[in-house]
């Protein structure tokens, strides 16, 4: 099963053709081409502020027990938006399907690590900081 079907909502699943096996890119795809761009984004986001609002406390847990600033939440998450925007547009770019890392967040910035030369090295494009 792909990765984005444990993350869609029911009601876009539903969707989904029930013999055809996809991957995550072509599930977007055929969303897209169903639904159109806007209304796939507006109902992906709604989903995950609604499963984001769910977590919250278990979230805000595990940042202290992590020592993240919860207060900076948003920031975070903006920075985080932004890197995910960047490392986006480079696997575009490169036409990859797929990239494989680790996303790392602290107080001050979030960033992507990922496989170079068979070993993890950070990569300065993948950095945002938290102001």
């Amino acid at each position: 099963m792909p990765a984005l079907l444990i993350t869609i909502s029911t009601s876009l699943m539903a969707l989904l053709p029930d013999s055809v096996n996809m991957t995550d890119k072509e599930i977007i795809t055929y969303l897209k081409n169903k639904l159109g761009n806007e209304y796939l984004t507006d109902t992906l986001v709604k989903h995950f502020f609604t499963l984001g609002k769910a977590g919250e406390k278990h979230a805000k847990d595990n940042w202290m027990k992590l020592g993240l600033d919860h207060h900076k939440q948003k920031k975070m998450g903006e920075a985080l938006q932004k890197l995910l925007v960047e490392i986006d547009s480079k696997v575009e770019e490169m036409k990859l399907d797929e990239i494989k890392g680790f996303i790392t967040i602290d107080n001050k910035q979030v960033s992507f690590d990922t496989m170079v030369d068979s070993k993890f090295k950070h990569i300065d494009a993948y950095q945002v900081a938290i102001i």
